[in-house]
């Protein structure tokens, strides 16, 4: 998969206007806007907190490891390890608590993921957040047009000829 090489965080926003100047810097390969945000969400009576992703094909593909990708703007793919710890299933309902960021609350988890960007995930933990518990219970990816804000949360950036080069 297209793995981002650095990662640029902005909970203010970050805009078109910041992509075309980080395009203009040397070395630069590729830049990708992209939209998240922590939410609690319902599937049938239990509350998690969740990190919700925009699907992209273009950087971080999830990897599918069953079902299928989303196909409509009412579906969401789930993390691998949050479904073989509970008990939910493909086609089980994802009923979100946030109403001012997305377009559509309600989602149908349509396929099981493995993401590049949670690749050392111990037990179920995969981050922290300022809901719930204070701890993630799973990330799951949503098509783009679902997040009702015009700025992106974070600008994944490639470097030219960085994957040639090793890592220790």
């Amino acid at each position: 998969t297209n793995t981002y090489d650095i990662d640029i965080v902005s909970t203010l926003g970050l805009t078109q206007e910041d992509i075309k100047s980080l395009e203009e810097i040397e070395d630069v390969d590729q830049v990708y806007g992209v939209k998240s945000r922590d939410t609690m969400i319902k599937i049938q009576s239990e509350r998690f907190a969740a990190k919700v992703i925009e699907y992209s094909n273009e950087i971080n593909a999830p990897v599918i490891v069953d079902g299928r990708g989303i196909e409509n703007e009412n579906e969401c793919l789930v993390n691998k390890s949050f479904m073989e710890a509970s008990e939910y299933q493909i086609n089980d309902k994802i009923i979100l608590d946030d109403n001012e960021n997305f377009k559509n609350k309600e989602f149908t988890i349509v396929g099981v993921v493995h993401s590049p960007m949670y690749i050392s995930i111990s037990g179920n933990n995969i981050g922290t957040t300022s809901l719930g518990k204070g701890t993630l219970d799973l990330y799951l990816y949503i098509d783009a047009e679902n997040f009702d804000f015009d700025y992106y949360t974070d600008i994944y950036v490639n470097v030219k000829d960085a994957k040639n080069l090793e890592t220790n």
